[in-house]
């Protein structure tokens, strides 16, 4: 399990649960469904002076850019091997859609955004 412990609770996290509650009320009829990280759980915790949010997730694996470095003599990845990679990326993309509903966007033009999942 990883645990990602929040600094304080504000919007943003609050929207991070909704949005990951939401991806896992969706339906699951597209294989990218599989590829996309879960909420195990959410919960506050009060600290001295704020209240803090916690999610569990299952662990990730090891990155690319990792992977690359520790097992690619040369440090460069296959072309077949990257095919497959960007492969479970666009499935994963077309699952968050076209089932969930998602369109992530950068932090940086969240107000942009609409206020709703």
């Amino acid at each position: 399990m990883a645990l990602k412990l929040c600094a304080r609770n504000n919007d943003a996290i609050r929207r991070e649960i909704a949005a990951y509650k939401h991806i896992d009320s969706a339906s699951r009829s597209l294989p990218g469904s599989a590829l996309v990280r879960r909420l195990l759980d959410s919960f506050e915790l009060t600290g001295l002076a704020d209240q803090h949010m916690c999610m569990i997730h299952e662990p990730l694996g090891v990155s690319i850019a990792t992977f690359r470095d520790v097992h690619t003599p040369g440090r460069r990845l296959s072309e077949g091997f990257l095919k497959a990679v960007l492969v479970h990326v666009l499935q994963a993309v077309d699952f968050l859609h076209s089932d969930a509903g998602i369109v992530h966007t950068d932090g940086a033009h969240a107000e942009t955004a609409p206020n709703h999942i």
